[in-house]
């Protein structure tokens, strides 16, 4: 796993709105409390979520956006029981602010920090084993004020078994295509589901006080302190 920092505009994010990669979610925990916050719903099934802050875990590499921030959320119930899942039924409050649910088209990915678009590094998982492919600056630096490195990978280089030499690179188009794949599956689904929810904020993590994901929907209505 690694850090994609990059700043994507114009007509790149004009191709991350025309992504339309069918939403699969993440790989859903055992249970609720495996989650960081979780609780009980009205008819008996459970909730749980992570707050993961201006960090998205995507497949191969963790995506940073100044722009947004981010809540993995799953769902419980009776083994092959369904549900309606809409991103409309969650909220997210900040210090009290609500928050709706953004369609993953809208993540921009800006990075705003010299020192990020300067140097922009990507860590991806090797085709083999634990190795990992690094490109980049290797030294670890605060990357903006009140940086969470709760949030923050911190990979072990390998030696490679890339047999391309290491050069791997993450395209824009695939980015996109993985944060669009990774969001809560909308819909009629089968329980348990789980996904990322992207909620729009440029404030500093240091500054939230109060995080709470609200849910009001078919299986209740809960909510759940995330911070």
């Amino acid at each position: 796993m690694g850090i994609f920092s990059a700043r994507l505009t114009g007509a790149v994010i004009s191709a991350m709105l025309a992504v339309q990669a069918f939403p699969q979610g993440t790989h859903t925990k055992e249970s609720a409390s495996q989650y960081y916050a979780h609780g009980q719903l009205d008819r008996g099934d459970s909730i749980g979520a992570d707050f993961l802050g201006k960090f998205l875990p995507i497949r191969g590499a963790t995506i940073y956006s100044d722009e947004y921030i981010f809540v993995e959320v799953a769902l419980f119930g009776p083994i092959q029981s369904k549900a309606d899942i809409r991103a409309g039924q969650f909220t997210l409050k900040i210090n009290g602010r609500t928050l709706l649910p953004q369609p993953p088209g809208m993540v921009t990915l800006e990075g705003n920090f010299p020192e990020m678009i300067a140097r922009p590094k990507v860590i991806l998982d090797g085709g083999v084993g634990p190795g990992q492919v690094e490109m980049g600056g290797t030294e670890r630096k605060q990357r903006f004020p009140g940086d969470d490195s709760a949030h923050t990978p911190n990979p072990v280089p390998q030696v490679s078994t890339d047999a391309s030499g290491g050069q791997a690179e993450r395209k824009p188009q695939d980015v996109a295509s993985a944060v669009s794949a990774s969001v809560l599956p909308e819909g009629t689904r089968t329980l348990p589901v789980s996904g990322y929810l992207c909620f729009a904020f440029e404030g500093k993590l240091k500054k939230i006080k109060h995080a709470d994901l609200e849910y009001k929907g078919p299986l209740g209505s809960v909510t759940l302190a995330l911070r």
